[in-house]
């Protein structure tokens, strides 16, 4: 009788611990995601060309700030990486959503929501850019 007890509490475990399993794998920060750019957006001293691009959160041992890795549709094209500020919103994004500041003639990244979470990521303007203010 105790041996048909544990093997049950053995497979309640288990299976609790499946069910907990891919819940966490959907929320983690490290899955990558697709964006599409209209127009030519700066990052540091590169420009990503409009098209689409693979975009994964990179984890750097010893590294306190997070970094995202832009890869285009051929990934030889471009292989940037941007240090970004991780920003949260208190609601699941409906769908991945890509906004821009826009100064003078070009677009730089201000913030990038990610579909399905709650998080997404803000980057810093480059230190030589004033902004005006104005965002798309």
């Amino acid at each position: 009788m105790k041996i048909r007890t544990m093997a049950f509490a053995g497979v309640l475990s288990l299976m609790a611990a499946l069910a907990v399993t891919p819940a966490r794998a959907q929320t983690t920060a490290t899955d990558a995601f697709e964006i599409t750019l209209s127009n030519p957006v700066t990052i540091g001293q590169q420009t990503l060309q409009p098209g689409d691009y693979t975009v994964e959160p990179l984890d750097i041992a010893g590294g306190e700030t997070p970094v995202l890795l832009f890869r285009g549709s051929n990934d030889a094209r471009v292989r940037l990486v941007a240090k970004v500020i991780p920003t949260v919103e208190n609601r699941i994004q409906p769908e991945t959503r890509v906004l821009f500041h826009h100064i003078g003639n070009r677009y730089y990244f201000d913030r990038i929501w990610v579909k399905g979470a709650a998080y997404g990521y803000k980057f810093e303007l480059p230190k030589n850019v004033k902004s005006d203010g104005s965002e798309r």
